[in-house]
């Protein structure tokens, strides 16, 4: 195991697979299986290989947590949640560990108990960060007032600060216009921004009246788009077929933008988007960049 790591960690995959797969075929023991299981996940992003070699390590009755984090993540990931449920509280039992925490307000936002998944997330959350929009979109989707006092907090200053957009974004979610507008207006210029951004920020100054203000945005949209067409056709590393297939994006774009305050008046309301994520971790048995020790203990079933 020891050189199928290092391979691993100077970047050597295939050696490292190679080995590892090795390992496994002389003796399907708690650490080789897991291991094997982690790379298959992380490295291949094969998740039905993983999650084979993950149960199988896992029914040897592993005395360490990792088996049961990474055969957790897995099913979460495959949303096969009431597994997943069963091997995160296994690990809470004996480790609060920040990425079991974070998963199980992932889980508990998948099956709708928005109230247990926004505590899990306040506990893995650091001011203004995205964790903590993922605990206040589940706190209004709970009917949580505390989801207007976190939002009032918000603060540049803090080192995970995700940005004002993010919260602007949730302030419509909570009907409070007038505070995303001066979320959007704090970083509208700064960046490019995306249609999404474009789309809720316009959709904000419909509901407040300020078209003249919504016509500026789109007429800004627009000329940025056309400065985006411009550099991409003077582009000298991009196949035809790229320059192509990235024009007519814009061109999408251009077109949606065109029409967007028409749409609006028809009642359009730009659908709020998140990404509620699984987080991911090092579950590697003998990982010298992580401190982990190697596995220790019986490998066979249990009784």
């Amino acid at each position: 195991m020891i050189q199928a790591l290092a391979y691993f960690e100077g970047n050597e995959y295939k050696q490292a697979f190679k080995r590892m797969k090795q390992l496994v075929e002389q003796e399907r023991s708690v650490e080789n299986l897991h291991n094997l299981a982690w790379l298959y996940l992380n490295e291949e992003e094969d998740l039905n290989m993983g999650q084979k070699l993950a149960e199988e390590a896992v029914e040897l009755g592993p005395n360490h947590h990792f088996p049961h984090a990474l055969l957790a993540e897995i099913y979460l990931r495959k949303n096969d949640l009431p597994r997943a449920e069963v091997h995160l509280h296994k690990v809470l039992e004996k480790h609060r560990i920040p990425s079991i925490i974070h998963n199980l307000g992932v889980l508990y936002a998948k099956k709708r108990q928005w109230t247990e998944a926004a505590n899990y997330f306040q506990e893995s959350a650091k001011m203004s960060s995205y964790i903590q929009i993922m605990e206040i979109h589940c706190r209004i989707q709970a009917n949580d007032i505390k989801a207007k006092d976190i939002l009032l907090q918000w603060d540049e200053s803090q080192d995970d600060f995700i940005g004002w957009s993010e919260a602007a974004d949730l302030w419509i979610e909570l009907g409070e216009f007038t505070n995303a507008k001066e979320g959007f207006e704090k970083e509208w210029g700064i960046t490019f921004p995306s249609p999404y951004i474009v789309k809720r920020y316009s959709y904000v100054l419909y509901r407040l009246g300020k078209e003249e203000e919504l016509m500026k945005i789109q007429k800004h949209t627009l000329a940025n788009i056309e400065q985006e067409v411009e550099e991409v056709q003077k582009e000298i590393d991009w196949s035809e077929e790229d320059k192509n297939e990235q024009i007519q994006k814009l061109e999408e774009w251009r077109e949606e933008v065109t029409g967007l305050l028409k749409n609006l008046k028809k009642g359009y309301v730009p659908p709020y988007e998140i990404d509620i994520y699984v987080e991911g971790g090092c579950y590697l048995f003998g990982c010298s960049q992580h401190n982990h020790p190697f596995y220790r203990g019986d490998s066979k079933k249990r009784v």
